[in-house]
């Protein structure tokens, strides 16, 4: 199972930019999409520091629960390797 995390605070203009393009691209990729609020409550919060979310906004792809591809922001429509060797 793949899962696209979006990461993201209401605060954040380029995160409501963002989040339509990598909802729609993660949903045509057949990838689960979770939109986490940073703010919203202590456990999101933990959950960006785990995976060392420094920036907004962020997307994260797991595979079977394991990162593998940290993206800064989408560059497309669709969900593309952010570091070399990217593999689903």
């Amino acid at each position: 199972m793949i899962e696209v995390l979006f990461f993201s605070a209401p605060w954040c203009s380029a995160c409501k930019t963002a989040k339509p393009v990598v909802e729609a691209a993660a949903k045509e990729s057949g990838y689960t999409f979770r939109y986490i609020d940073i703010e919203e409550n202590s456990t999101n919060s933990k959950l960006s520091a785990k995976m060392d979310v420094s920036s907004l906004p962020t997307s994260v792809i797991l595979k079977d629960g394991k990162e593998r591809s940290p993206c800064m922001i989408p560059t497309s429509m669709s969900i593309r390797p952010c570091s070399s060797g990217y593999e689903p």
